[in-house]
């Protein structure tokens, strides 16, 4: 079944529920009755001005509850939907709307000026580039429009008549008609847009409700253009949830809206976890401010078991905090409830295979499968793993690993190791993995400790050159310090050396800065690191002090 007929033929036994709350006016909110309107009016509206089937159009605007009539409007009007980061720089907007192939671009009113810049750069003729406009939404820079343009809006679109309404989605083969075209995290520098089938979306609307449970009260903050947006508004639209959407990202405004709102359920990347964590701890706001929380899934990046231990503690005791796993590629892999550290020997825990999937540990040198608590790469087979790279043949024959019986395993470039009970581990990123003399260093182990030292907000380490051979490594740290608190170079070093072996420590520089460049799971972009700006009190190469 194609994802369409799936959506409209589930609705929910009350129509008039709402699905979709706009976090900043409560009273601006979708119901599944209009959600399902605005989606087969947006169709038709697209349709009547020339789009063709499996034509893709991107959306590029800050979240809104009214992306997923768009978004879903796209995918029912037969064509493929994409979303760079509303943020994007016009020459990372240019990459994205390339990797895509981008046909048609949907663009809020702040975003117009870059996204006509970028689209004269791709290809992209001005009679392409509609507004998005969606009512009594954010009020962003005033567009100029030509009539024609204002034609050619989301508001314009939506005043088509939706009986005309005929799914074109039918009578194609889910597993080859694609839905989606979803960006990689960003964190290896290429842009590169995964193909998600209906089949595979499918796939992980089901997975996510077998992860998220029957919380109905969610709050998601995270960018709508990431996987993770995409399976909220997608869960939404199925009645799983009533999510409501937030633009915020920061961790006091985070903890005041799930009270405001007696939040049951959410996503946080680790980073935004950690901060609300010390914010509960100074004071700032009070345990009680999440007692309606009952599930709070962490995934996107690495976290220390004592720092789930730290603010599971914090949560009421009915409340089930989850460690997850999956990517944008794969979609979800793992997850379950952490009871705590005490469970396990080693950190990296996300959780246990999803019933839908299965996973192998190969050697990354030989591809010769491993046996159980063994490191290796980690390669992961369900119907949720995307499609292709698009318009990238030599990215997507690098990424899948075939057995003699034509399984296709997604080789994800994770390092972890699975246990005899089901359990993945990841202990770290065959990409980002580097070596200082014979031994491995895993970035994000390094950051995490980091992050664990009191005068620490954020940080993040990549390999610098040996001071003595620049053939070899040492590891440099940017750090982020805690306003007020002063922290030296040599108290980093030392404190990574006092917890992880003395390689992993620092000794190749720490340059404090004002902010560490991170996607929207809150992933470090460790490619940018090396050209922002650097404070007074940075230093180069040290050693460890005992």
């Amino acid at each position: 079944m194609d994802y369409t007929s799936y959506i409209f033929s589930n609705p929910p036994s009350d129509v008039n529920t709402p699905i979709l709350i706009d976090a900043s006016k409560p009273e601006r909110r979708l119901t599944w009755k209009e959600y399902a309107s605005g989606v087969k009016r947006v169709a038709v509206g697209l349709q009547s001005i020339g789009l063709r089937e499996q034509e893709c159009v991107a959306l590029v605007a800050e979240n809104d509850i009214y992306s997923a009539v768009l978004g879903d409007g796209v995918v029912a009007a037969g064509a493929i939907l994409a979303s760079p980061p509303p943020n994007a720089s016009r020459r990372e907007l240019v990459a994205a709307l390339q990797a895509a192939h981008v046909d048609w671009i949907f663009a809020e009113a702040s975003c117009l000026e870059r996204v006509r810049a970028a689209a004269v750069e791709s290809g992209v003729g001005a009679e392409r580039i509609l507004l998005f406009d969606p009512p009594d939404g954010e009020q962003g820079v005033q567009a100029e429009l030509t009539d024609e343009q204002s034609r050619r809006s989301l508001s314009a679109l939506s005043s088509s008549n939706e009986e005309k309404y005929s799914n074109p989605n039918t009578a194609k083969s889910p597993e080859l008609l694609i839905a989606s075209r979803l960006f990689t995290s960003g964190t290896t520098g290429e842009a590169k847009a995964a193909e998600v089938s209906h089949t595979a979306t499918l796939q992980r609307l089901h997975d996510s409700t077998w992860s998220s449970g029957g919380f109905l009260k969610n709050l998601h903050f995270i960018g709508m253009h990431h996987v993770s947006g995409t399976t909220v508004r997608q869960r939404a639209a199925a009645a799983g949830h009533c999510s409501t959407i937030a633009r915020v990202q920061d961790p006091t405004q985070i903890v005041d809206l799930i009270k405001r709102y007696q939040i049951q359920s959410t996503m946080l990347p680790p980073r935004t976890m950690i901060a609300i964590s010390r914010l509960l701890q100074d004071g700032i706001r009070q345990k009680e401010d999440l007692d309606s929380l009952r599930l709070v899934n962490v995934g996107g990046s690495g976290i220390r078991n004592h720092a789930l231990d730290e603010f599971k503690g914090m949560l009421h005791q009915e409340a089930v905090l989850q460690p997850v796993y999956g990517s944008t590629e794969s979609g979800l892999v793992s997850r379950r409830q952490w009871t705590g550290s005490k469970e396990f020997s080693s950190e990296g825990f996300v959780g246990t295979i999803a019933r839908t999937a299965r996973v192998k540990i190969v050697d990354p040198e030989t591809d010769r499968t491993l046996g159980h608590d063994v490191d290796g790469e980690i390669c992961i087979t369900s119907e949720g793993v995307f499609n292709l790279y698009c318009g990238n043949e030599e990215a997507t024959n690098s990424v899948f690993l075939f057995d003699p019986d034509g399984t296709r395993w997604l080789r994800t470039g994770d390092k972890g190791r699975l246990s005899a009970k089901n359990e993945v581990f990841v202990t770290g990123r065959y990409k980002e993995v580097f070596k200082v003399g014979t031994e491995e260093v895993a970035p994000v182990e390094v950051d995490s400790t980091l992050l664990d030292h009191p005068a620490v907000k954020d940080a993040a380490v990549v390999k610098t050159p040996d001071r003595n051979d620049p053939a070899y490594n040492e590891v440099k740290a940017y750090v982020v310090s805690e306003s007020g608190v002063d922290v030296t170079p040599q108290e980093i070093v030392n404190h990574v050396a006092e917890n992880l072996s003395a390689h992993k420590a620092p000794t190749g520089g720490v340059s404090f800065t004002e902010s560490i460049p991170r996607n929207a799971m809150k992933k470090v972009v460790r490619s940018d690191l090396e050209n922002i700006p650097t404070l007074p009190g940075s230093a180069e190469y040290l050693t460890v002090e005992t």
